[in-house]
């Protein structure tokens, strides 16, 4: 299939939702968007960067690095992962002790 007809089907179903539900949806979906949304799953899903940057044809793992940018859930679960709670310290968040923050 050809990215007109990807276009082609998204726009037709696009349309379909909108008029449905006109609140939940911006003015105009790109292919792009499906592709952005998958290599956003598999970076969530723990999929290693370098396998993404194969998978989306990029020629360089930079490219795929905005991805990793701009998700701060998998940052969390990295850092949370890297940063296990030591026995006996108590755990507090900048959330929670809003002196951290300052």
């Amino acid at each position: 299939m050809i990215r007109a007809g990807i276009t082609y089907i998204l726009d037709k179903h696009f349309s379909l939702a909108k008029n449905a539900n006109p609140n939940l949806f911006r003015e105009k979906v790109h292919p792009h968007v499906l592709r952005h949304s998958r290599a956003m799953h598999w970076l969530e899903a723990g999929v290693d960067i370098y396998y993404i940057k194969d998978l989306l044809g990029h020629n360089d793992v930079v490219t795929t690095e905005v991805y990793a940018k701009v998700n701060t859930s998998v940052k969390r679960k990295v850092l949370e992962a890297v940063h296990k709670p030591i026995d006996g310290m108590p755990q507090t968040s900048w959330t929670e002790d809003k002196s951290m923050m300052e």
